[in-house]
């Protein structure tokens, strides 16, 4: 017992032989049971063993016995202090006990399972494994590769954590020095995820940029389409802005953004988003193109012109092309600027039959000014037909103002030169004439200008020629002077009266051609 108090030779002797021996038993042991009791006296054997011993290296490796007892015992915490100790005293056992203590240490760290969104607060264990973590990296006894995972892995807690701000340097100082290697590479993709994570777009795409002059042809191209992407989502992000500015800013930023768009699809034709991007300026374009009733909406054009050609599989070639139509059937454009656009007219046609029939018409005249003249005479029948709303307006005048014309011809078939059917053909032809004047009525309340002034037209014609024809229809042989002169005055007077509704259908006609210009 004196022996043992005084920790003599003999007795540290016979503990560390005790100890060792202990410990392979358990290590041979198949028994479960049996194993831990054997690893239970080994750890008690070190822990006596520690007690005496005074020379620092001796009981440093004893602390590594001890933690690896420990550890099979899955007493984390005790073998992580044990290794540790090990690890901080030179010593036979250093290197493998500052491995182990780093092992240990990631093994109990909860920081690894953390999934929430919020940055997360270090914990006594995660503050012992990034302890761990940068002993091991800095120690120049241990493998390159373990130091380097070491490094690699302490960031990686953080980022768990969402500790970006601690783990962005570690990252990108392993991308730096290490490229190459399996940490450098993952950190390269974290450093790049953080950046994504935090909205900054831009320093995605710098860095993604930055590090595709070292990267392999393969992993080049996912660098180049991660780039592509974070500019894009820069320019979405800032389109995003727009819904919140007032209206005196928007245009003005529409235009910006437009041009943004423009200018990624110029800069990355073969981007897989290239389309996207011209798909997006499109529809700014023609926002701001429409605001600015511009009739040449020349971005416009071009953006939508390389899209349809250019990268005519595109999914969004047939959204610009509907957008396209609803544009210019709101731009009022004459036949020759709409003419450009002519190989577009049967997808436009196949749109405007599926519209309802009270929204049609305005696309319907973009159709009709496309056709050749046999499918004008179909549409104008079609758009005599539809409801009188604002969007028809134009293409309802059209299709009612060929009726109009068709009554004017008949007005003016109707003769009046054979005295026999001198009274009923005097009739039909006021029937008719009565019958054009109230669809002309009916045409100029649609509210078109051009097509009103035409119909008055025909109507000041009609009434003219109406005139005429009293004039010159034959006169009855069986008179005498007086009756005669009598009959002569009473047509004059009514051939006058058509000729004065003549002159106020044109006057009228003539006015509102001057005020629109038309």
């Amino acid at each position: 017992m004196s022996g043992a108090a005084n920790g003599s030779p003999e007795v540290k002797a016979k503990l560390f032989a005790s100890a060792r021996k202990a410990h392979a038993m358990a290590q041979a042991e198949k028994n479960s049971a049996q194993k831990a009791s054997q690893y239970d006296q080994a750890i008690a054997y070190y822990q006596s063993f520690l007690q005496f011993e005074t020379d620092q290296a001796k009981k440093a490796e004893m602390e590594f016995y001890l933690g690896e007892a420990l550890f099979a015992r899955d007493r984390f915490q005790e073998a992580l202090q044990a290794y540790k100790s090990a690890a901080q005293v030179k010593n036979e056992k250093q290197t493998m006990a500052a491995w182990n203590w780093y092992l240990t240490a990631e093994k109990i760290a909860p920081g690894f399972r953390f999934n929430a969104k919020h940055e997360g607060t270090l914990s006594v264990q995660d503050e012992m494994f990034l302890e761990a973590a940068r002993y091991v990296s800095q120690f120049e006894g241990l493998d390159l590769n373990k130091r380097r995972k070491a490094s690699y892995q302490s960031a990686r807690l953080l980022y768990q954590l969402n500790r970006f701000d601690e783990s962005l340097p570690v990252f990108k100082q392993l991308v730096e020095f290490y490229p190459d290697s399996s940490e450098g590479r993952l950190s390269a993709e974290l450093v790049l995820d953080i950046y994504n994570l935090r909205g900054d777009y831009s320093k995605v795409a710098e860095y993604a940029k930055s590090l595709k002059s070292k990267a392999s042809s393969a992993k080049r191209s996912d660098l180049s389409l991660l780039e592509e992407k974070s500019i894009f989502k820069m320019i979405q992000e800032e389109e995003k802005k727009i819904a919140g500015m007032s209206a005196s800013q928007k245009l003005s930023a529409q235009k910006s953004i437009s041009d943004r768009y423009t200018e990624f699809a110029k800069n990355y034709p073969s981007s897989q988003l290239v389309d996207s991007a011209l798909w997006a300026a499109i529809q700014l374009q023609a926002s701001i193109a429409y605001q600015e009733a511009d009739q040449n909406f020349v971005d416009l054009k071009n953006n939508f012109n390389q899209l349809a050609s250019k990268y005519s599989a595109s999914s969004f070639v047939k959204n610009s092309i509907d957008l396209m139509g609803d544009f210019l059937a709101a731009q009022n454009l004459s036949a020759e600027k709409l003419k450009e656009f002519s190989p577009y007219k049967n997808q436009w046609k196949s749109k405007m039959n599926s519209q309802p029939r009270e929204s049609r018409g305005a696309l319907g005249w973009v159709v009709y000014e496309l056709s050749s003249e046999a499918e004008k005479r179909q549409l104008e029948k079609e758009f005599a037909k539809l409801p009188n709303t604002k969007e028809n307006r134009r293409a309802l005048a059209q299709g009612r103002l060929v009726s109009v014309e068709a009554l004017a011809q008949a007005v003016n078939k109707i003769q009046l030169n054979n005295l026999k059917t001198m009274t009923q053909k005097t009739k039909e032809k006021l029937a008719a004439l009565e019958k054009l004047e109230k669809s002309v009525t009916s045409l100029v309340e649609i509210g078109e200008p051009k097509t009103a002034i035409q119909s008055l037209y025909l109507l000041a014609d009609a009434n003219q020629e109406m005139a005429e024809a009293m004039r010159k229809a034959p006169v009855p042989t069986n008179l005498d002077a007086a009756a005669l002169a009598q009959y002569r005055g009473f047509v004059e007077q009514k051939a006058a009266s058509f000729d004065q509704k003549a002159t106020e259908a044109r006057a009228l006609g003539d006015k509102t051609s001057r005020e629109l210009g038309v």
